[in-house]
This record gives structure tokens, sequence and C-alpha cells, in this order.
């Protein structure tokens, strides 16, 4: 069932900003053990004075993930789940995307981790993130989230405003299930089709993407994806099912790359680009914002201003399908681009691919 309107994704956004990328490692066979399926009863929050059993349950296996925006943009916050004692993290891939750097606080033990991408699904809006050095960390318990109905009580915990500390707790009911959405990223202005979402009326906040949903119990049943609201966030929100983020997760973790899952560092052209309108077939064009002169991009004659046409052979039709054009390839490797210049001539060279942010 699709919904009506564009959520907005729940990522915190300090400055005018796009995305940022964490990572995680080891093996996830206890994280990922079957769980029980999701009660009926009423599911309760404490305070920050006085955690309920909820919160003393869930809060010691989140972490506050910060990232810094490449190209200067600002800086993002979100909530990610901790899968396994050596700090594997399960969060949003909107989360992290576009990440110059990415640092981890678990809000078990208080300490800051550097964090590492391991990989990232976008379209499943998941990624698997490591946080270096980690060890005896507490990990979320997760659930059947087949077994959910509508009119289940569920709680979403996170950290609300990307403020830190107490992750925040509030509670409410599926409201709906299967249901897909177009998700708008309210710092670049990008959307994204999401399909087979738990919808709840349980309010969601800025900087809570990442995070649990819960029922009672406190097994998870779903990762926060976006809201329903505006602003702070009053509104209810979505949820992606924890069996398919965990799978996400466990291919991932496996290294199973596909045209979907990205595993490992990002390759970039090394120049940055936006999409304006195009009366063509694709209504838009990719153009060439700004080239390092240090880089290879430069010293093949990319300049600002050029439009690019594409990547080894296949169209670049968007920002976001260059992206994914990319995640075929690997830093330090060869590829073919094909662009048209300021004076309207069609040229192509073979660039060198250099690490870029995540997508």
């Amino acid at each position: 069932m699709s919904e009506p309107g564009p959520p907005r994704r729940r990522r915190r956004m300090i400055l005018p900003a796009v995305a940022a990328a964490v990572t995680v490692a080891v093996s996830v066979a206890v994280a990922f053990a079957a769980g029980a399926p999701p009660s009926r009863h009423p599911v309760a929050c404490g305070g920050p004075r006085s955690p309920g059993a909820l919160e003393r349950a869930i809060d010691p296996a989140l972490v506050d993930v910060d990232v810094d925006l490449a190209g200067g943009h600002g800086f993002a916050a979100g909530t990610g789940m901790v899968l396994t004692a050596t700090g594997e993290v399960l969060t949003n891939n909107h989360v992290i995307d576009g990440a110059s750097a990415i640092t981890a606080v678990d809000v078990g033990n208080h300490r800051r981790y550097r964090v590492r991408v391991v990989g990232y699904d976008v379209g499943a809006d998941a990624a698997l993130l490591q946080l270096e050095g980690a060890r005896h960390l507490r990990w979320v318990s997760f659930g059947d989230s087949g077994a959910l109905t509508v009119g289940t009580p569920v709680a979403v915990i996170g950290n609300a405003g990307g403020a830190g500390g107490t992750p925040s707790c509030s509670t409410g009911r599926v409201t709906g299930l299967h249901r897909t959405v177009t998700a708008s990223e309210e710092s670049s202005g990008l959307s994204e089709r999401l399909t087979d979402l738990i919808r709840t009326d349980a309010p969601v906040l800025f900087g809570e993407s990442g995070g649990p949903l819960v029922v009672a119990g406190a097994a998870v049943v779903g990762m926060v994806t976006a809201t329903t609201g505006e602003g702070a966030g009053a509104g209810g929100g979505y949820a992606i099912p924890a069996a398919r983020a965990r799978a996400v997760a466990e291919r991932i973790e496996h290294g199973r790359a596909s045209p979907q899952v990205h595993i490992g560092p990002t390759a970039s052209l090394g120049v940055q680009v936006e999409a304006l309108p195009s009366t063509g077939p694709s209504r838009q064009v990719v153009v060439v914002l700004a080239v390092p002169e240090a880089g290879g991009a430069h010293a093949a004659g990319l300049r600002p201003g050029d439009v690019l046409l594409s990547l080894d052979g296949r169209a670049v039709t968007s920002p976001f399908g260059l992206q994914l054009l990319l995640q075929r390839h690997r830093p330090g490797t060869p590829a073919r681009v094909t662009w048209r210049d300021g004076y309207g001539r069609t040229r192509t060279a073979t660039l060198i691919l250099v690490t870029g942010p995540p997508a």
C-alpha cells in the first residue's frame, strides 16, 4: 500500500548537509539468532532519571553516530544498534552517506570509537559499521518482525536531536504493515522509494534514524528510517522490518557484494556534481560543480560546467545513478568517463578512481 506525501529522513542536520558513513566487521552469529514473537502487552518507557526495564535492556546496546560530511557541508547524527560484542553496528545508509569521517559513542560504556564502513545497501537503506577496537559491548536482541500485526504496542528509542547522552524513548502502536513511501532527505533534497515498511504512530524525531523499533520484552522488530513529522518531528514514522535489515547485514558481513550491496570503501571520480533540469528523456543532467586541480579528473580535462554522459559505457542520468554505477568499482581502479564540455564537444578519458564518501 502506498503512502501519500514524502516522509522525512530521521538524520540530524546541524549545518547544510548531505550524509555520513560508519563501519562494522566480525562474526554476527550471536546477534542474528532467532528471536521471540512480538507481545501484545503495552510497552512502557521510564525516563532519564528513572529508566524503565525497556531502556535498561536496550540503551546499553545502542550507539550515537556522529558524521562529518564531505566537502565541508556540515555534520549529521543518527543512531546505531550494536550487533556483536566486538562492535558491529547496524544503522541506516542515509545516516552515513556522504561522510568524510565517522565516530560513535557506545551508550553502554560511554566510549567514543572511530568507525569504519563495512558495507551498505542504498535501496534497503541499511549499513553495517565497525567500531574500531571495540570489545565486550552489549548487543540488541531481535524479535520476529513477521509476527507483527496492526495494533501491536511498540517503542522508538534513539539519539533524538543528535544530542547524545541518554537515548529518547516514545511509545505507540503499529498502524500499518507492508507500506510503500517516498522518503526525502531534507538536507540534499534527494528522495528514495522504500517498500515493505512498518508504520507506527510512536513519535519519531531527528537523529533516531537507525534506532530500534521495540516490542514488549525489549525485542527489536524494526529499524527506524523515516518520520511523518515536520521540524523537530512530532509525528509517527516508518521502520524497516528487522528481518530485512538483518539479512542485508549478513550479506555485508559475509562479503557478498551485488548491484545493490556495496562492500568496503566507495570509489569516486574525485569531483563534485549536481543535477540540473533538462529537456531530455531523463529530465535532468549531471553537471560537474568542482574539480580539484591536484586530482586525476582535472588532469584528464574535466572542468566545472561539464556534463557527465556515461561511466564505462553506462549512461549517467542522475547523481544517485552515478553513485550506483561507481558502486561497481573499487578505489584505485580505472574507469572510462564520457562527458560534454563547455564547447559542446564530447570527450572521453580513463580515470583512476579515488576513495570517496559512502553513497
